[in-house]
């Protein structure tokens, strides 16, 4: 099984599913009869407390219709907002200004205690982690700097809460595909866009055309890359490794082989290197690790292939954005609550 969390069960075109965390369980079931039969096998052997259809877990809340399921965390973010003073504050369109490292500057001063700070940081961790992945990037950024945060980041990490005043109801929404499911990803990179040089991968992947998003990544390349083209192969690592694992566990899901993962990104370099097994002059110095990429094309494993930059999806992973922009890319919907 590719997630130790996950138990699966295929018989006759029947299937049951079972997501364990530590003592919650979630059961899905091809069917109400096999619903109710694994559940009173579970109640026999353990003790139990059925709760019925699924409506809160793990702090996310459900909103589930026929043919729809809407993830959101509603009231978790109003507890955060309560939780520092800032449920009354005045709401902003997007979670971080397009000059982050300008508002920064150079003359903040460093906060006498980063409790606080860690704390807030900490608490928009979960909540980007589970259904808001707008909030990824920023969220991502001030990670950084939980050591020795300055006022300026202060500042920026209440501007996330201030934004989520604004989101307050935002959340993710599934919605039954007519044509199944498969997994379709987007990658991108920015260029040396760390305030150290290192360049900043993104990436998301949506299990069929109607969305939402499935996973999201946002993260520090640990190299500094010396092109554009550089960066965005790197980025492209990260990604296919996220890509392989969601298709064998949509294949555990499935109890089949699923076909192969087709990934955008907006770089021709890097797509013309990924699949050309000729070293480059300007690249034969990249890590001989990146090229498992070129395997991953040879085996059908991805299907590689451009879009262009204003609909790559993975865009706002990698960047500040504008409010216009951010509604675009997101993929998150609102109101959540039914």
């Amino acid at each position: 099984m590719s997630d130790n969390c996950l138990y699966t069960y295929f018989d006759n075109g029947k299937s049951i599913l079972i997501v364990v965390w530590v003592d919650d369980l979630i059961i899905c079931a091809s069917d109400i009869n096999l619903m109710q039969s694994i559940k009173q096998k579970l109640n026999d052997n353990f003790k139990m407390k059925d709760l019925g259809q699924i409506s809160y877990f793990l702090g996310i809340e459900f909103n589930v219709s026929k043919g729809c399921i809407k993830m959101h965390q509603t009231n978790y973010a109003k507890m955060i907002l309560e939780k520092y003073d800032m449920i009354d504050c005045k709401p902003k369109q997007t979670p971080c200004p397009l000059g982050l490292n300008k508002e920064l500057g150079n003359n903040s001063p460093s906060l006498s205690e980063n409790t606080l700070y860690r704390q807030i940081i900490g608490s928009l961790m979960y909540l980007m982690t589970n259904t808001r992945p707008d909030i990824c990037y920023i969220v991502s950024f001030l990670s950084q700097f939980m050591v020795n945060p300055t006022f300026a980041h202060l500042v920026l990490a209440k501007r996330v809460l201030r934004y989520l005043k604004y989101t307050l109801t935002k959340g993710l929404t599934f919605v039954k595909a007519s044509d199944g499911s498969a997994i379709v990803g987007y990658c991108d990179s920015d260029w040396g866009g760390s305030l150290d040089r290192h360049s900043i991968s993104g990436y998301c992947y949506v299990l069929n055309k109607k969305g939402p998003l499935i996973s999201w990544r946002c993260s520090k390349q640990r190299i500094i890359a010396l092109s554009s083209c550089e960066a965005e192969y790197v980025a492209l690592t990260v990604a296919i490794q996220e890509a392989k694992f969601l298709r064998q566990l949509l294949a555990d899901i499935q109890g089949c082989t699923t076909s192969g993962v087709k990934l955008y990104a907006d770089n021709q370099g890097a797509i013309a290197l990924a699949k050309n097994p000729v070293h480059h002059q300007r690249t034969k110095h990249i890590d001989i690790k990146y090229h498992f990429i070129r395997f991953a094309i040879e085996e059908g494993i991805i299907d590689l292939q451009y879009i262009p930059s204003g609909e790559n999806i993975a865009d706002q992973f990698t960047k500040p954005l504008s409010c216009v922009k951010l509604a675009d890319l997101s993929m998150i919907s609102g109101p959540s609550v039914a």
